[in-house]
């Protein structure tokens, strides 16, 4: 995928304001994959989570963001430079999985959070079928990835973020194995929740 040269600069600048803001320490960055497409299936307490995983990520990464924060100009502007996906509130749509399916396909690094909401306690809920079915259709390894911290940091509901230590850790990669099935996509989906609260 082509890089793009906003996004880099940001990430530059984000990285150093995170890490003097929440000492933000990341491990694991060696198993992500550095060419193809990668799935970085994240646990999801915080707003922050999207530009945590980010800044921890060796690779540029696309992920969803609501319908609603495309309304306006200059906003839009900024996330869709950071390769934002707009999706309904509800669930993603059938054109989003599409437009997700072609970026992984092309080799992109997509981040993607499996429980589909944020956490209301900090705990890790059970995952959707969602990341597991695009990993089968698309033949593409899925990377756990663990924030701790974020909750701590800036919970549901809360809106000043508190300067406490972040941590965003990376699995190693799993990929599916076998037809692409419901059953599946049940099996698969519970394996990535698993390790994801395994680098805990």
């Amino acid at each position: 995928m082509r890089k793009n040269l906003f996004y880099a600069f940001l990430h530059m600048l984000g990285r150093f304001i995170l890490w003097a803001f929440f000492r933000l320490e990341k491990s694991g960055r060696e198993n992500i994959p550095l060419k193809g497409g990668v799935i970085l299936a994240s646990n999801h307490a915080s707003f922050l989570d999207p530009i945590l995983v980010a800044s921890a990520s060796p690779r540029q990464l696309y992920f969803l963001a609501r319908e609603s924060l495309f309304r306006g100009f200059f906003f839009p502007l900024l996330i869709k430079s950071l390769n934002a996906i707009p999706f309904p509130r509800s669930a993603p749509s059938p054109r989003t999985f599409r437009k997700v399916s072609e970026l992984l396909k092309k080799g992109a690094a997509i981040l993607l959070f499996p429980e589909g909401t944020r956490s209301r306690n900090g705990r890790i809920a059970e995952g959707r079928p969602g990341v597991a079915m695009l990993s089968f259709l698309t033949r593409t390894p899925v990377v756990p990835t663990l924030i701790q911290g974020s909750f701590q940091a800036l919970p549901p509901g809360k809106k000043m973020i508190s300067p406490v230590k972040i941590r965003v850790i990376f699995g190693e990669p799993i990929y599916p194995e076998g037809e692409a099935t419901r059953e599946n996509y049940r099996k698969f989906t519970h394996l990535i929740m698993e390790r994801i609260r395994s680098l805990g």
